[in-house]
């Protein structure tokens, strides 16, 4: 199958690692080494070291995310909270007269407010949701 003795490792290599394999396994392997033009022992070292570089750039690639798809689901959050917003207007008592103070206080002024300038804003920037 082509075991070789010799070693196909670092010089600097001085920690053994045991692989237990099935008799379908060393037969990929040897297959895959010999595509590969290494040695068993060799392939499975480098396959490793590959399959190690390749989960990390995985996890890399999982914490940097897209700033494009980022800013689209920013949008798609900003525009769900001021539909909300204008929704809860229809649930706020209407303006009334306050017992203490005699004044006429509306409790929708300040939601109402901050909606109406977040969409001037908005269309300053030519932001559109």
């Amino acid at each position: 199958m082509g075991w070789d003795s010799k070693p196909s490792y670092p010089p600097n290599a001085d920690r053994r690692v045991t692989v237990r394999a099935t008799s379908l396994q060393l037969i990929v392997w040897g297959d895959a080494a010999r595509r590969q033009n290494k040695p068993v022992d060799a392939f499975i070292g480098w396959a490793a070291d590959f399959t190690a570089a390749y989960f990390s750039e995985g996890a890399l690639q999982a914490l940097q995310q897209d700033p494009i798809l980022t800013r689209l689901e920013e949008k798609k959050r900003l525009r769900r909270l001021l539909d909300a917003g204008w929704h809860a207007l229809d649930f706020l008592p209407p303006p009334s007269r306050c017992p203490a103070r005699g004044s006429i206080q509306d409790p929708k002024k300040d939601l109402r407010e901050a909606l109406e300038a977040m969409a001037r804003h908005l269309d300053e920037v030519q932001e559109y949701l």
